[in-house]
């Protein structure tokens, strides 16, 4: 019942989903008192609120298997699921949020979810459809959004397994940006250097080792735009970006001139 690094968290209104990254599991407490209401992770495929845990980062606590994460660091509820930035295992991992099980993944090349009996293949890479360490991730129920740490870059995914309307894609994996692209990039793997280490100033477009991300639409919020703000922590600042444009680079949503976000 007890906290070994919490990472990141989210919330249903009922229970709190605290990811728990030194013990590489999901823990779930009630919102209003606060109590233990079970946790997943080291085995555990559904929420267990019986069983003790395991030791920190135990051998027999970590994997790829159903129930199993590897230093997971964030999470975001959408639809009834929880997608968890799986670090360690390169991966995105959607979980029932009701029942505590793990239902696929995404990542290592896979166009859309793989089960979980299929286990990842390699470590992480820059290549599309790859994640390397993801830190974060996002959604309006509709996309993904995930912070793909050490690709500095944000990747975007249809979160159903349809194909992608915005932009238009015979595949649910929409691309990424960053390292300079304003729109959605998916021929293209993540540059291997950066051309900017250990100077001072980073252009906008470009997100050093990005780790928090929180999504705002203007349909829930009534803001001009739906931006998605990042923690970019090497770069000493909290970048928003502007996700119409991003969807549609030519387009007015593209409009230059500085618009207040919260009218």
């Amino acid at each position: 019942r007890m906290f070994s690094l919490p990472w990141s968290l989210t919330s249903d209104g009922t229970y709190l989903y605290v990811v728990d990254y030194g013990s590489s599991r999901i823990i779930r407490r009630l919102i209003t008192t606060g109590a233990f209401a079970g946790y997943i992770g080291n085995g555990n495929d559904a929420w267990n609120s019986t069983v003790p845990t395991l030791a920190c980062q135990a051998s027999s606590g970590t994997g790829t298997t159903a129930g199993h994460l590897l230093s997971p660091r964030g999470v975001a509820l959408a639809g009834g699921n929880l997608y968890i930035a799986d670090e360690g295992n390169h991966r995105i991992v959607r979980v029932n949020a009701g029942t505590g099980a793990s239902t696929g993944w995404l990542g290592h090349g896979h166009a859309t979810w793989q089960t979980m009996a299929t286990a990842p293949s390699g470590s992480g890479s820059a290549d599309n459809r790859h994640f390397r360490n993801p830190s974060a991730v996002a959604s309006d129920g509709t996309y993904l959004y995930v912070a793909d740490r050490l690709n500095s870059r944000i990747v975007k995914w249809r979160v159903d397994g349809s194909n992608c309307a915005a932009p238009a894609r015979s595949e649910s994996y929409c691309g990424w940006i960053g390292h300079g692209k304003v729109g959605w990039e998916n021929q293209q793997s993540a540059p291997g250097t950066d051309p900017y280490a250990g100077v001072s100033y980073y252009p906008p477009d470009y997100y050093a080792e990005p780790h928090g991300l929180a999504l705002v639409t203007s349909a829930a919020k009534g803001t001009p735009r739906t931006y998605l703000f990042i923690t970019s922590v090497y770069n000493g600042r909290v970048g928003r970006i502007n996700l119409d444009c991003a969807d549609a680079p030519s387009s007015s949503a593209c409009d230059p001139v500085y618009v207040v976000p919260f009218p």
